[in-house]
């Protein structure tokens, strides 16, 4: 039987991939947003799995995509996923996937999508350090979902606290972190995402217009 301790570890473990949903957009004159560049797991993938023939992760057949006008596109969704949406409000266009073979010259213009499900990401910070060093200075972290919500995890029980709970944890410490952080990158804008608040008030407000 699992302890706790394993699932904390597959939470952590998981974490990482859903932690790395970090999205930088580059500022030039008059503030206007001239790209933004994606590293994730399947919550931001736009279709590089598709070019992966290492992973089973994929989602080029429907249902996935039915809501998309072009139907599957890689994309572990039904229709646009959070990166397509976040790229429209910021009046850029769908960022391209890195590993789509058109994704050179002029297609990168507006930036890059790295998103692959299924990935992961070490227990640091340094993709975020080298991002800036390269001159990016707005980032948005989107913290872990709230995994004692998932059909996966609770077995169709409802909200599990105690894996809410680690979840909520780990929200901690990545605020500490992002804390650290600011004071190491001046100028840096970095914003955190409460994804459990987020989800858990969808939950409890799921008939609100």
């Amino acid at each position: 039987m699992a302890t706790f301790n394993d699932f904390f570890l597959h939470v952590f473990s998981f974490s990482f991939i859903v932690f790395a949903c970090i999205f930088n957009a580059k500022h030039a004159n008059a503030g206007n947003v001239q790209g933004m560049f994606i590293f994730g797991s399947s919550v931001v993938d736009n279709g590089n799995n598709n070019f992966n023939p290492g992973t089973i992760a994929k989602a080029n057949y429907t249902p996935y995509g039915v809501d998309f006008p072009s139907g599957p596109t890689g994309r572990f969704s039904n229709g646009k996923n959070i990166a397509d949406i976040l790229a429209e409000r910021l009046g850029l266009p769908l960022i391209p996937g890195f590993a789509d073979p058109g994704t050179k010259g002029v297609a990168i213009t507006h930036g890059v999508n790295f998103g692959s499900g299924g990935s992961g990401i070490l227990d640091d910070t340094g993709s975020i350090v080298r991002l800036y060093n390269l001159g990016a200075r707005r980032f948005v972290l989107v913290s872990v979902y709230p995994l004692g919500c998932s059909p996966v995890v609770s077995h169709g029980m409802g909200c599990l606290p105690i894996q809410n709970g680690v979840v909520s944890i780990f929200y901690d410490q990545l605020i500490c972190m992002v804390n650290g952080l600011k004071q190491q990158l001046p100028a840096s804008h970095i914003v955190v995402l409460n994804s459990v608040k987020l989800i858990t008030d969808i939950i409890n407000n799921a008939t609100a217009a």
